[in-house]
């Protein structure tokens, strides 16, 4: 789960002001070519992945999508005591996720928890990371006997802040155990560019230099399925430079 920064689509603001003013109904707006249009810029603002998880829901490009996706409105339409059926339309509400029934949005909106999405963390308007991280579940120092990837409060939190982050994993199910192994594949399918990237920063003797490696790699990973994963983990590797 990352901070998603606001980019505006003025097609698709225009469309969902239209369907707002006509009181259209919005399975109808759902089907329609601007709902479409609507994913796909959705799609653009996240970098292809599930606002909530992180994994990949479009082709490289973003140009389609290659797995089943959702609109979310992180405030619900119509189910709950905290709905908000006069934010049906508005793009600040609407988060693409997958399509899972146990995690994520779904999962969010089920009867399977009593977490209220105002005690959980809108990445629109907070940045996930300051609230949650990940750990390697079994021996970290051994790649062949890692189990999973859990994500957990970070440990320096104060308790209020420590309850939203665990409310926020808790009703999005982001411990899901596909989700965890995910996670672990993810950074096995990196971990090679990552001891080579640490191995060149260590014979670096410039730290300005080492900055600009690790800040592009940085970039580089922010693209990636399970960007909040990885990150957590270079970070954690980059403590012994």
């Amino acid at each position: 789960m990352k901070h998603i920064p606001n980019r505006e689509y003025e097609e698709s603001l225009k469309a969902l002001h239209r369907a707002q003013t006509r009181s259209m109904e919005w399975s109808e707006f759902s089907r329609s070519s601007d709902g479409h249009q609507l994913r796909l810029n959705k799609a653009q603002e996240q970098r292809g992945m599930c606002g909530y998880c992180e994994c990949m829901l479009t082709n490289e490009n973003i140009t389609e999508f290659k797995a089943e996706k959702h609109l979310d409105h992180f405030y619900p339409r119509n189910k709950g005591v905290e709905a908000k059926p006069q934010l049906q339309f508005d793009w600040d509400n609407l988060i693409l996720s997958c399509f899972r029934d146990n995690c994520c949005g779904r999962y969010k909106d089920s009867d399977k928890h009593n977490i209220l999405p105002s005690q959980i963390i809108n990445p629109r308007h907070e940045d996930p990371k300051d609230y949650i991280t990940f750990v390697i579940e079994g021996n970290e120092s051994d790649i062949n006997n890692w189990k999973y990837v859990s994500a957990v409060a970070k440990a320096d939190l104060e308790p209020e802040k420590r309850r939203r982050a665990q409310d926020t994993i808790d009703a999005l199910n982001l411990d899901y155990k596909p989700l965890r192994i995910a996670r672990m594949n993810a950074i096995w399918t990196e971990y090679q560019n990552i001891e080579e990237l640490l191995e060149m920063c260590a014979t670096e003797d410039d730290t300005e230099t080492i900055r600009n490696f690790l800040s592009e790699y940085e970039k580089e990973i922010e693209n990636k399925e399970f960007a909040s994963t990885l990150l957590s983990y270079v970070h954690s590797k980059w403590g012994i430079i």
